[in-house]
């Protein structure tokens, strides 16, 4: 049996990782070193397979190493590791964001590193926020147009042309779906000579 003390870490080993995740993942394992138990380090003839990264938080931590933490895979085979390798680092599902907020605060999400955690903070403060606060300013949001409407829906456009016929109105722009006029009725102006700067 390999000494767990000493196994060399895998030089094919297929995952990477950020300062920030890496950090996260020493945290992790400082707060409950016995969550190895369940994600073991994978080792064979001394090379780690599975847990490079928690065998280097481990390390840098300088905790006693505990041989429930590890799993020797001499009896597999290499597809068997090479499988082990990608299904051990997978996270498969998708969180319940309403289970998790009733016992979790967002931050501390993020700081176990549900991913999901800061899209959710995210859309809660849009929603949260006035939409049009950040256009106001905008001419395109400003409209010059001040004038005073009323939107009338119709289920048909025969329902459109019996209402339009009924009240005697002169319609100015028709579209396939949407009507327009001004009442009373006044003919469009030309844009033709207008510029914009």
């Amino acid at each position: 049996m390999a000494d767990i003390n000493n196994l060399k870490p895998n030089p094919k080993n297929p995952r990477t990782i950020t300062k920030e995740d890496f950090n996260r993942l020493k945290r992790k394992i400082k707060n409950n070193p016995d969550g190895l138990t369940v994600h073991k380090i994978a080792h064979k003839d001394g090379v780690i397979k599975s847990g490079n990264q928690r065998y280097k938080a481990l390390k840098e931590l300088k905790l006693k190493l505990k041989p429930e933490w590890f799993k020797d895979v001499t009896g597999w085979t290499e597809k068997q590791i090479k499988d082990w390798i990608i299904d051990s680092n997978i996270s498969s599902g998708l969180w319940d964001k309403d289970e998790l907020l009733d016992d979790w605060e967002l931050s501390e999400l993020e700081e176990m590193g549900v991913t999901e955690a800061k899209t959710w903070a995210q859309l809660d403060n849009i929603n949260e926020s006035d939409e049009n606060s950040e256009w106001v300013g905008m001419p395109e949001f400003d409209s010059a147009d001040k004038s005073h409407k009323l939107i009338i829906q119709f289920e048909t456009p025969e329902d459109r042309e019996n209402f339009v016929e009924g009240k005697d109105l002169k319609i100015q722009t028709k579209g396939k779906y949407t009507w327009s006029t001004w009442f009373p009725y006044k003919e469009r102006e030309s844009l033709i000579d207008k510029q914009y700067e």
